[in-house]
């Protein structure tokens, strides 16, 4: 739904942010504009000595 709703039978509440459905918020930009990010803080073996 947009503000103002078009329908006046609902009733637009705000979801408590909580742990559960907290989440990051999507990057934006050219540069970040992939979906597709892979992100770890593993080091890969090979460059372990």
């Amino acid at each position: 739904c947009v503000e103002p709703c078009p329908v006046d039978c609902i009733d637009m509440i705000e979801v408590a942010v909580t742990s559960r459905n907290w989440s990051w918020q999507q990057p934006s930009g050219v540069a970040l504009s992939s979906q597709h990010i892979i992100a770890t803080d593993k080091t890969p073996l090979t460059e372990v000595q």
